[in-house]
């Protein structure tokens, strides 16, 4: 990954499985993605605060947007001392930790310096905080096997799932079917809608882990 902090999303990218950062030591660590960040979109204003339209000849079309937000500049400009290749010494005064070393007010979840990151769906990217410029970054993700956006028809985890409702529509829209072949298709519908669900809730053990560390710490 070049200096950018982004990364396009492959075309035929479904879902990532894991993003990690490669050191110099050849090892892969863990990026964790921050829910606490996006890319909204960022209009663009006058002197005067008034809004900036794309305008086309002679007509004004939509609103034109700013070539990055703030909050994404500010996410990409951030920087802190962590090298994802050293061992970092904790015990300092700008660190919450009492005499014998416990520290509070961590969420588990965030309690890592590898590198974090957030995917934009609406624009294909995906973004990376400062620590990571210049690292390479390795993406691990499940491909739908097409080519070009124009093949893409129903989303790979959810495929089975459109094949069993659209069966159930036409067996039970017809009036010389009986009922237990009805309530038989009706069964696969709901099974296969159900694991659909599931596979696209995008649970990664990795991050499942992370959160539940949180469930451990005492409260004080």
């Amino acid at each position: 990954m070049p200096n950018t902090l982004k990364m396009l999303l492959p075309q035929d990218y479904v879902n990532y499985i894991k993003i990690n950062v490669s050191g110099s030591d050849g090892i892969e660590r863990n990026l964790y993605p921050t829910g606490k960040t996006s890319n909204p979109f960022a209009i663009s204003q006058n002197s005067d605060g008034s809004y900036q339209f794309v305008t086309e000849g002679d007509s004004t079309g939509s609103l034109l947007e700013q070539a990055e937000s703030n909050t994404l500049a500010n996410f990409k400009s951030h920087t802190n001392d962590y090298d994802v290749n050293t061992n970092n010494d904790y015990e300092t005064d700008d660190d919450i930790i009492d005499a014998f070393g416990r520290r509070y007010g961590l969420d588990p979840q965030y309690a890592q310096q590898n590198g974090t990151f957030y995917i934009d769906y609406n624009r294909g990217y995906i973004h990376f905080g400062s620590s990571l410029a210049g690292k390479t970054i390795v993406l691990h993700y499940v491909s739908d096997g097409l080519g070009t956006d124009s093949e893409m028809v129903v989303h790979k985890f959810a495929e089975e799932a459109v094949y069993k409702w659209i069966a159930y529509g036409v067996i039970a829209s017809r009036s010389n079917i009986p009922e237990y072949i009805i309530q038989r298709f009706k069964k696969e519908k709901f099974a296969e809608a159900r694991k659909a669900k599931i596979r696209l809730s995008n649970i990664k053990i990795e991050e499942f882990t992370q959160v539940l560390k949180g469930l451990s710490k005492p409260i004080k």
